[in-house]
């Protein structure tokens, strides 16, 4: 059995406590482990083979699947109260999505200002604000960013000089242009 699939079995005894059944939310599971729902399902499924939990075929909430864990070799029993699992979640681990908000957040206050200024364009008219479209840009780009080797700030550079802001840039100095000019005719009248 794989080491997460014994730290899933851990967390599983600790959060069943007293209860015979428990549901899970494997993304939630994926997040707190900082993996891939696949590897959770794929630990789950050793589980599963070992008789460690069984499948109830019941659903919580009509979404998540509800499991009940049976006593296994190598299991502290639920009322072993003297022993304490190796395992104890102390507190969650952020998610990478929390992660990535701070290092957003980080970005943003280092750069915003100077980034703002280069591009003025941002938040004008019907185009997005700096903060939603470098938000945009990291999360859909974050493949070929890494692809590519570059970092978050490296990134957001290269997709600030690209033609999409290049077009934005142009129509901005038009609309400012067509501003000056009203406001210089209603100053002639």
């Amino acid at each position: 059995m794989s080491e997460r699939a014994e730290k899933i079995l851990q967390l599983l005894r600790i959060l069943i406590q007293n209860e015979t059944e428990i549901w899970l939310r494997q993304a939630s599971l994926a997040d707190y482990f900082e993996c891939s729902r696949t590897t959770i399902w794929r630990a789950l499924k050793q589980l599963k083979e070992a008789n460690l939990i069984t499948d109830l075929n019941k659903r919580y909430l009509g979404r998540y699947k509800t499991y009940s864990v049976g006593e296994g070799p190598g299991v502290r029993s639920s009322s072993d109260t003297h022993s304490t699992p190796d395992f104890v979640p102390v507190s969650k681990p952020k998610s990478a999505g929390q992660i990535e908000r701070d290092e957003m957040e980080e970005l943003l206050a280092q750069y915003g200002e100077i980034w703002q200024k280069q591009h003025p364009y941002f938040g004008s008219h019907t185009r997005p604000t700096l903060r939603s479209w470098v938000g945009t840009t990291a999360r859909l780009g974050k493949g070929f960013r890494l692809m590519l080797g570059k970092s978050l700030p490296e990134w957001i550079e290269d997709c600030l000089n690209s033609r999409v802001t290049e077009h934005w840039a142009a129509e901005y100095a038009c609309e400012q242009l067509a501003l000056i000019r009203a406001a210089q005719r209603l100053n002639v009248e």
